[in-house]
Order: structure tokens, then sequence, then C-alpha cells
């Protein structure tokens, strides 16, 4: 770890970014609080396919980082020195502070440090493929939202034949330039 340079630093308790071992920003939160007046883990809410379904779960909004209120003189030894910890964001050798009013505004776009994210939007007409359900896999064209915009109208080519299907908005993605299209089955006589 380069040495950390506390020359000309600022008086008083300030916002400082530490960066985390991987999958460890909640146990490096729980340590700090024993000694930090304030921390703040940002978290988002995500759907992840496992075992065939979508789930979902909260994770952190900056992987591997989060924001403690600190003051730097008299902290900095036990905060690097903390399990979990992997060191304090710097300029150079110098820890670079985060304006308060930064945190602030993360804080205000979430309730209990959940931040929610506005999900990607899809035009009239725009290629989708289903990503989770019976139809997996399977690509279509957005028609239009239901039910404001948890549920949305596609149409689907299945056996030939178009058909319009309603589905949960989480289920649906935009398909990639290099998605290739199930091949449709038909049955034989």
């Amino acid at each position: 770890m380069a040495a950390i340079k506390l020359s000309n630093v600022a008086d008083g308790e300030r916002w400082y970014l530490v960066r985390t071992k991987q999958q460890k920003e909640t146990l490096v939160q729980f340590k700090l609080t024993e000694f930090v007046r304030d921390t703040f883990l940002p978290r988002m809410r995500t759907w992840r396919a496992r075992n065939g379904t979508l789930i979902e779960s909260v994770v952190p909004l900056f992987p591997c980082y989060l924001f403690a209120l600190f003051e730097l003189e008299s902290s900095l030894y036990k905060v690097l020195h903390t399990i979990g910890v992997a060191g304090v964001v710097c300029a150079g050798s110098i820890p670079s502070e985060v304006h308060a009013s930064i945190v602030e505004q993360i804080r205000r776009r979430g309730q209990s440090g959940i931040v929610e994210l506005p999900r990607r939007t899809f035009r009239a007409g725009e290629h989708v493929r289903l990503i989770d359900g019976p139809m997996e896999g399977f690509a279509g064209i957005f028609e239009h939202y239901r039910s404001g915009a948890k549920r949305v109208a596609l149409l689907l080519n299945v056996v030939g034949a178009s058909m319009k299907v309603v589905v949960p908005a989480r289920s649906v993605t935009a398909a990639s330039a290099d998605f290739k299209v199930r091949p449709t089955v038909h049955g034989g006589y």
C-alpha cells in the first residue's frame, strides 16, 4: 500500500470513499460504525437469473466502495486497518474528500439506502427478447406498457403466427444485435 500524505488536510470530519475487498461492503460498514460518525453504503434493487427464474436482490450501487464520514488525521489508521478494507480513494497520495452534497444527493434518491434507478424504457416497434418465464429466449416486438410500467405487451412470432402476449416488464430486455432468435419447432403429422 502506498504511503498516504496527511499534510495540508483540513481539520474536522469529511466524507471519504473507502475501497473494500470484494463483497465485504456490509462487513466494513458494520466495523466502521464502531469508530466513525457515519457511513453510507448505497444499494440498488436488481433482478438476477437464478435456476432459470428471475429473483429480486439488493446489491451495492458501487461494488467495493462505501462512504465514511471521519476526521482524517485521527481515524485514517483505524479505517485502513479495518477488516475488509482495501484502502481509501486518493488523488496521488492524498485521500480524496467527497463533497457532502454528493452523498446527500445519492441518499435522497432512495429509501433506506436503496437507490431506485429508472428502468430502461422501450419504444413501440423495438426488438426485445424474453429473459424469464416459459417463453424465455423468444424474440418479439415491443408494443406498449400496461399497468403503468409493470407489464408490457409484446408481439411474438410463434410457429409462424403473430401472437400478442402480456408479461412482467422485468422479463424483457432489448434484443442485442448478435442475439439469435430461438428456432421455431413445427410439429409433424
